[in-house]
């Protein structure tokens, strides 16, 4: 019974260890920033002009996801998709 705790307890550790080491810093989200500002800067024109809807800007950010070669690049996109469909209530 113990050898089973034990085994349980290790794989719940490697588990969220695992985890933990999935998130990006600070410093690699503010390095990509920038360049996922300027490819969804037409959209969000077009979005605060009300000419394209919340949903709208959320398809093309996942659109750039799809196409984004980093992983802090897709996770920016995808995060900026979901604060958008959510403003849609999409």
């Amino acid at each position: 019974m113990n050898r089973i705790f034990l085994s349980l307890l290790a794989l719940l550790v490697l588990l969220f260890s695992n985890n933990a080491m999935a998130t990006f810093t600070k410093a690699e989200i503010a390095a990509v920033q920038p360049l996922v500002n300027e490819l969804m800067g037409d959209f969000l024109r077009d979005y605060k002009a009300r000419k394209i809807s919340g949903s709208e800007v959320g398809d093309n950010a996942l659109k750039l996801a799809d196409e984004a070669e980093s992983d802090v690049a897709k996770f920016i996109c995808m995060k900026g998709a979901i604060s958008y469909y959510a403003r849609d209530k999409a």
